[in-house]
C-alpha cells in the first residue's frame, strides 16, 4: 500500500476517533438542558477546597509527577431549609472557587443527589468538544497533505 493511501486512511480514522468526544460532548450536552429545565437554584457557600492528589505514571528518565488540584465543598439549603453539603467533581488548580465564596447551586428536588454548580455546567462538553474538533481537524490536515501529494504525483512528468 502507498504512503499516500495510508495518509488517508489514518487521517480518516484520526477523524473518526475526534467524533467519538464531539459525540460524548453533545449527549452530555443535552443532559445538562434536561437537568435545567428540572432543576431548582438557590445560593450555597464554598466551605473548603478539598484537595487531592494523582500520581502520574512514571517514565524512563522521569519520576512520577503528581497532580493536586482543588474541589470546592458547597453547602446550601434545599426547598425544606435542610442543610445540605456537595463536593464538585470539578477540581482545578489554581481552583476557579475561594473559600467564602458565595456560588448558585441548581438540585434536582425529585432527585436532591442530583446537584451541580451553575459554573460547572458546561465544562465537560466544552473540554470534549475541543479534544474532538482538535483531533478532526488533524485528521483533515493529514488527508488534505495525502491528496496534495496524490494530485502533485498525477501532474509529474513521467521519464
Amino acid at each position: 500500500m502507498q504512503t499516500k493511501s495510508i495518509l488517508c486512511i489514518a487521517g480518516g480514522v484520526i477523524i473518526a476517533a475526534g467524533m467519538i468526544p464531539v459525540t460524548m460532548s453533545v449527549i452530555i450536552g443535552r443532559s445538562n438542558q434536561a437537568f435545567l429545565t428540572r432543576a431548582e437554584t438557590t445560593r450555597g457557600k464554598v466551605t473548603e477546597l478539598l484537595s487531592q492528589t494523582t500520581q502520574g505514571t512514571p517514565n524512563r528518565n522521569q519520576a512520577a509527577s503528581s497532580i493536586t488540584v482543588l474541589h470546592p465543598v458547597v453547602t446550601y439549603r434545599d426547598r425544606q431549609g435542610n442543610e445540605k453539603t456537595y463536593t464538585s467533581p470539578f477540581g482545578k488548580s489554581p481552583p476557579d472557587y475561594q473559600v467564602g465564596e458565595l456560588v448558585e447551586v441548581l438540585f434536582d428536588p425529585n432527585n436532591p443527589e442530583d446537584v451541580r454548580l451553575q459554573k460547572d455546567i458546561g465544562q465537560v462538553e466544552a473540554d470534549l468538544l475541543q479534544i474532538g474538533l482538535t483531533f478532526a481537524s488533524l485528521g483533515v490536515i493529514i488527508i488534505a497533505v495525502a491528496l496534495l501529494f496524490i494530485r502533485q504525483s498525477h501532474k509529474a512528468p513521467s521519464h
